[in-house]
């Protein structure tokens, strides 16, 4: 198996490192399986040593994932770090019982709420600082300058080195950099639905990070999902594969984080690297759907 090089993905500084544009979301590892189906959290672990072994180095984690499993599995299998990698997490969700006793996330802003998931992370991470951490969703409880300043006096009292943000808007990302400087935005995007794409531009211009989440366009409706299918065809290719590839060439500032339960996939996401796609498959995956006017 080939490791990822700067040259198969290409490269962006992100919080004061150089990782290729080909990133692994770790949501899901607490979930990994193992031979017989069952839950296993060395299977967890196995996953994240196989990404680092494949030459990524940039890991998208959260405290809401796993209710913090997700870190700490993260810590378990690689800690300590090496110096290229960046680990990134977030805070702003909280995973709280809704009707039925079911778990739901719903935003969470306080500023205490987001001081001691800090605290929580870097105590599952094993780190005394984040590099990058991430308002993982605004709050509309809670004033947008709030919340990003509760972040900007996280960095100030060297907790965190760089912010990022996640599910934003323009108008949020230019309230937040008149706060703090921004190193990154986490948007859903993906080749059939682009309702983030002035996000997108708008990070191309001010030279942000733009990590676009759930690429995968199973379940998805739309005209995008079946040109995807078919360029996948041709090329003997899964769909997912396509779609992350289309990222990659759609903008240089993209770093997808794909994200699995399964070792056989964590090789999919990343052979996705040394994938061609012509210039007429890139137009006709371009033309699949029109980007939608962002909130």
């Amino acid at each position: 198996m080939e490791r990822l090089r700067d040259d198969t993905v290409g490269t962006v500084v992100l919080a004061g490192k150089t990782i290729r544009r080909l990133g692994f979301g770790a949501a899901r590892v607490s979930g990994a399986r193992d031979a017989t189906g069952t839950r296993d959290r060395e299977s967890g672990r196995t996953l994240v040593r196989r990404v680092l072994d494949r030459g990524v180095n940039f890991i998208d984690v959260a405290s809401v994932y796993g209710r913090g499993e997700c870190e700490e599995i993260v810590a378990e299998a690689i800690h300590p770090y090496p110096q290229e990698l960046l680990v990134a997490s977030k805070a702003g969700l909280e995973a709280v019982r809704g009707d039925g006793g079911r778990t739901q996330t719903v935003p969470n802003g306080d500023p205490a709420f987001i001081v001691a998931e800090c605290e929580r992370s870097l105590r599952r991470l094993r780190l005394d600082h984040l590099d990058l951490y991430q308002l993982h969703m605004p709050d509309p409880k809670v004033p947008w300058a709030e919340q990003v300043g509760t972040f900007a006096a996280l960095r100030d009292a060297g907790k965190i080195r760089h912010v990022g943000l996640s599910n934003v808007s323009v108008a949020q990302l230019d309230e937040a950099e008149r706060i703090v400087p921004i190193a990154s935005v986490q948007n859903f995007y993906n080749v059939a639905l682009r309702e983030s794409e002035g996000v997108l531009r708008a990070c191309e211009q001010r030279g942000i990070v733009f990590i676009p989440y759930s690429p995968n366009l199973l379940g998805e409706p739309g005209p995008a999902v079946e040109v995807v299918r078919e360029v996948a065809a041709a090329h003997g290719v899964s769909p997912q594969q396509v779609g992350v590839r289309w990222l990659l060439d759609h903008s240089s500032v993209n770093v997808p984080i794909p994200g699995t339960t399964q070792l056989a996939h964590v090789d999919d996401n990343v052979d996705l690297a040394w994938l061609e796609l012509t210039p007429d498959e890139l137009a006709r995956l371009d033309a699949a759907a029109r980007p939608a006017a962002d909130s």
